[in-house]
């Protein structure tokens, strides 16, 4: 029902939908024989395992491929990615030993990793024009130059996201300053939680007249080709090398002086392209397993659906000529027992007078059942029993006095009418007095 929106066709309401007792009581039921409807239940518990153990492998499998692209992009940044053998002035064996935190306060301090033949250490800062971008104020919501400009939002640790562009005023002179060009590094200098902090993504022209703000750290590229840099300022965000580079209570800002001292690996201009054309090699099989996975996932939903779907139609187990048809089956049991008028009126009457009892703490009054039977004039499910008899469900000393008098009336006074438990009926004896 929820699945086909049958609940939702019958709900009524503004603004809260109500499926409501009434019309939910008339939904319109399938039953089969009750042999079946276990069929059912059984094969639909087993095939519901297998769906559930290949949505957990599937999500398994997404977090290896973003594992593994981690790791892809620190073995770039390290000089293992690729085979170094025919490269110039390097071996195979020319490997580094570990990547250092890349960013400290004291530049001077020499990098505890070894880097391959042919790269090495700089500072971001001797890698192109380092700038961050204008800061947000009201002031800027009007003026003679509106123009979109990227915020922290716009970058997620995937890249770019341009559904949602605002616009400030930037004058002419601004716009000079703060005018984005295609290879432009933007990175997020400030985020709430140090995990966030150093989100980077390439701006490639996307928009033709585009600015930015000052949480967004732009670095314009001079000497480092900006696909390779990418790579790097990502690896140092997912390592956390950011985050702990960064500063601040409750707001953690990486900081422009900071980023510029970051030691940065630096390979030479070839090398940089092979590394940036592998792993973009890489990524895109990655990318391909990604949504295989996902549009697998989507998939699970559907065949849970499905599923019980062809439960609840009659198409998902075979049907037994020998079981018991549906129809003899609420025959033989007969209508379920219907509270009349008169014995909702005196549960609710009895309800009140409960509650004025307990709040003025009184003894309580019970009845005899057999007399609170009678009131009723048919039989009655022990629960509501209970409650016409004058016991307060929320007293123990009221349930024991209740299933005493219960046992000590069964026999004599009343009887049970059917059913088992507490959904037993019990009525007044014909012969009681």
């Amino acid at each position: 029902f929820a699945y086909s929106r049958a609940f939702e066709q019958t709900a009524r309401g503004v603004g809260i939908q109500h499926v409501g007792a009434s019309r939910f009581s008339q939904m319109q039921f399938p039953l089969p024989p009750l042999a079946e409807q276990k069929r059912i239940a059984d094969e639909v518990a087993r095939r519901l395992v297998h769906l559930q153990e290949a949505e957990r492998s599937l999500r398994s499998a997404l977090q290896h491929i973003d594992m593994q692209n981690r790791e892809v992009r620190a073995a770039a940044v390290s000089g293992r990615l690729l085979n170094r053998g025919d490269s110039a002035g390097g071996g195979a064996g020319d490997r580094v030993d570990e990547v250092p935190n890349p960013s400290s306060d004291n530049v001077s301090q020499s990098p505890t990793g070894t880097l391959p033949s042919g790269w090495r250490w700089v500072e971001v800062a001797d890698l192109g024009a380092i700038r961050s971008g204008k800061q947000r104020a009201p002031e800027y919501d009007h003026g003679a130059h509106p123009t979109p400009y990227l915020r922290s939002a716009n970058i997620t640790s995937q890249g770019l996201d341009l559904s949602d562009v605002q616009q400030m005023n930037f004058n002419p002179t601004e716009r000079e300053l703060y005018r984005l060009e295609p290879g432009d590094i933007l990175v997020v200098e400030a985020s709430g939680t140090a995990s966030q902090v150093g989100r980077a993504a390439v701006w490639r022209g996307e928009i033709p007249m585009c600015c930015y703000q000052n949480h967004i750290i732009r670095l314009r590229p001079r000497d480092v080709l900006s696909e390779y840099a990418l790579l790097v300022f990502r690896h140092f965000a997912e390592s956390g090398a950011f985050g702990r580079a960064a500063h601040g209570v409750g707001i953690q800002h990486l900081g422009i002086s900071r980023l510029a001292k970051t030691l940065f690996p630096l390979p030479d201009s070839g090398e940089q392209v092979r590394i940036a054309e592998e792993v973009r090699r890489l990524m895109e099989a990655s990318a391909t397993q990604e949504v295989a996975a996902r549009t697998s996932l989507v998939r699970i939903g559907d065949l849970t659906r499905e599923l019980i779907s062809a439960a609840v139609e009659g198409t998902l187990v075979p049907q037994v000529s020998t079981d018991e048809p549906a129809g003899s089956m609420l025959e033989r049991l007969g209508p379920p027992p219907v509270r009349s008028k008169l014995k909702r009126a005196a549960l609710l009457q009895n309800e009140v007078k409960m509650s004025k009892r307990q709040a003025a703490k009184g003894p309580a009054p019970p009845k005899p059942l057999s007399e609170a039977l009678r009131a009723t004039g048919g039989p009655l499910r022990v629960p509501e029993l209970f409650a016409l008899a004058g016991y307060d469900r929320n007293s123990t000393e009221d349930v024991e006095r209740f299933y005493l008098a219960l046992r000590l009336e069964l026999g004599k006074t009343i009887r049970k009418s059917k059913g088992d438990g507490e959904e037993v009926l019990v009525e007044v004896m014909s012969n009681a007095t």
